[in-house]
């Protein structure tokens, strides 16, 4: 299966003033989790994308999912530029067109982004839904640890799925505890 993505290098000037205009290696980890467990991830589920940047992990999942649709946002006007080129890029005669894409601007966070983040998938998210997140140590001021127990503040519960201590890159499924 191919996805093809076009963005900047994440040391490009650009990637300065929009995050999402690059791939991070995160999105990587995500993606490799998404392809090991599409068949329990993904059957008979809808798919929102929060913070897609580029769109990497929602056109993997558009490309892989059985049934049902898949929702992609940004709350970048620039990265939404980018994105939806990335998706008519993706489109072909054979691909799941019968599954529904979109993309769209979601705003849910300012300076401070982890409780907004939680109220959004907090309001959005379905009692029997799974939010998958993959969390790269970086040189800002949100831990993985914040993460978590904002988490928990918000009433989800958590599970450990793959972790790269090396990398710094953590991904985790939540569900409402």
């Amino acid at each position: 299966m191919e996805v093809v993505i076009r963005g900047y290098k994440t040391n490009a000037d650009e990637v300065w003033k929009s995050t999402g205009l690059t791939l991070w290696k995160a999105s990587h980890y995500l993606c490799q989790y998404q392809v090991e467990h599409a068949h329990t991830l993904f059957r008979g589920k809808r798919v929102l994308e929060l913070g897609a940047g580029l769109g990497l992990n929602g056109i993997l999942a558009w490309k892989i999912i059985l049934d049902n649709c898949v929702c992609i946002t940004d709350g970048d006007s620039d990265a939404l530029v980018h994105l939806r080129q990335n998706i008519q890029r993706n489109r072909t005669e054979n691909s799941n067109d019968h599954v529904r894409v979109s993309c769209h601007q979601l705003l849910w966070g300012a300076s401070t982004i982890i409780a907004p983040l939680w109220e959004t998938i907090q309001t959005l998210l379905d009692r029997q839904g799974v939010f998958v997140m993959a969390f790269a140590r970086r040189k800002v001021p949100v831990s993985i640890e914040l993460v978590l127990k904002q988490a928990e503040r918000f009433g989800f519960g958590y599970e450990l799925a793959k972790e790269d201590m090396e990398e710094g890159i953590w991904v985790y499924t939540f569900k409402f505890a």
